[in-house]
């Protein structure tokens, strides 16, 4: 599958109730929460398929739940607000409606990101940098850069140059 330049691919067969399409669960309805409320909860990431992962308040604190969408949802909304509905008041059927305006992105977590790129991912802020070539070759850069390990701290290769 030929990716694009910026493609985050979330592992998301651990990822709480998905909103399930066609199945009995569609008839289920929950007294619990109003089809009319609306919710704001966090879009966590993006699926390969494009579907979005979003954190919705739950009574124990947050859950994730894969969701259908209205808006088009990209990498870079990843840790705004949004709101959400759930179709017929089933809170495992969460739909996004729309982004907050105004709010800024927070950290949001997951257990694994992956970004792929043709041809170099760089990592930038300020003087220090992480660049990522496509034949293997990886580049770290900075004014300051410390290594600390609490157990082995190997250096290998095929020659090892210190200053």
């Amino acid at each position: 599958m030929k990716r694009s330049a910026l493609d985050l691919v979330v592992d998301v067969d651990n990822v709480g109730a998905s909103a399930d399409r066609g199945d009995a669960s569609i008839e289920r309805h929950h007294e619990d929460q109003s089809s009319c409320d609306l919710i704001i909860g966090e879009l966590v990431a993006i699926c390969a398929t494009g579907d979005p992962i979003i954190r919705i308040p739950a009574e124990d604190g947050h859950r994730l739940a894969r969701a259908l969408t209205l808006v088009e949802l990209h990498a870079e909304d990843m840790g705004r607000q949004i709101v959400i509905q759930f179709v017929r008041g089933d809170s495992t059927r969460p739909v996004v409606l729309g982004r907050l305006r105004g709010t800024r992105p927070r950290g949001a977590t997951v257990d694994r990101v992956v970004i792929e790129a043709d041809q170099e991912i760089v990592l930038r802020c300020g003087n220090s940098s992480l660049v990522l070539g496509r034949h293997g070759k990886v580049l770290i850069r900075g004014d300051y850069v410390v290594s600390r390990s609490t157990g082995v701290n190997r250096v290998n290769g095929a020659s090892v140059q210190i200053n």
